[in-house]
């Protein structure tokens, strides 16, 4: 087992939860996948199987978050509030980016360890995210230098320019998808839209799919749209 640490907080990603193209005898790009809140890396693998053939190329690894959540994992703790609106108050926002923040040298050190694994460039590494994990894959690519191939955010926990995120902290810029639906109760839609317009703002290039009547998932709708958006990153 491989397990990656962080010196500040002994926590540590490890890369035993992943998918590698059974007919390439090499790995041309990596697709880091970083699950929701509660799940496991499990539940992101299981989609690599499908992608992977119009990916063939392609390896996929999806960590377990460091922190337990009942019977899964959790990247950060979330703060109890219902309300509808709840990501239309930039507070809020802040206060989950900042915790999303202080999880980031860990993704940034698996991006810098499966990329040595299998000798690739930056530029050859998708970072896809689920929820909160979907925030942590948008700030990585904002953060990261340098940049990655592309980031996707599905049912992403959005982010905006504040404190926790500042313009001056931006170092790159790679191409965004962002998925939702339009009926998510968990994640409102108009946290994609928040996003959309901050990554826009920023000069990043987005794409948006969106499900009308879909929850806070992906439907196959959506995990074709990241596949196409993965084939055809240039």
């Amino acid at each position: 087992m491989t397990s990656f640490f962080d010196k500040g907080n002994n926590k540590m990603l490890s890369d035993t939860c992943f998918y590698m193209p059974s007919q390439a005898p090499d790995v041309r790009q990596a697709v880091i996948m970083l699950h929701g809140f509660g799940s496991d890396g499990n539940d992101l693998i299981s989609m690599a199987p499908e992608m992977s053939r119009d990916l063939p190329e392609t390896c996929f690894y999806a960590p377990d978050a460091p922190y337990s959540e009942g019977v899964g994992y959790k990247w950060f703790d979330l703060d109890q509030i219902a309300a509808d609106t709840v990501y239309e108050h930039f507070d809020y926002l802040q206060r989950l980016m900042l915790k999303a923040k202080a999880v980031l040298p860990l993704i940034f050190n698996f991006i810098d360890h499966i990329a040595r694994k299998h000798n690739l460039s930056h530029s050859q590494i998708v970072l896809m995210g689920f929820s909160q994990g979907g925030l942590l894959a948008v700030m990585t690519g904002l953060l990261y230098a340098p940049t990655i191939k592309g980031v996707i955010g599905a049912s992403a926990v959005p982010l905006s320019i504040n404190s926790a995120l500042s313009i001056d902290e931006v170092k790159s810029l790679p191409p965004v998808l962002l998925t939702h639906g339009t009926d998510d109760d968990v994640v409102p839609y108009i946290g994609a839209q928040i996003t959309q317009s901050t990554l826009k703002n920023l000069g990043c290039k987005v794409q948006m799919h969106t499900v009308a009547g879909m929850g806070h998932g992906i439907d196959d709708s959506s995990q074709q749209a990241m596949t196409d958006f993965i084939k055809n990153l240039s």
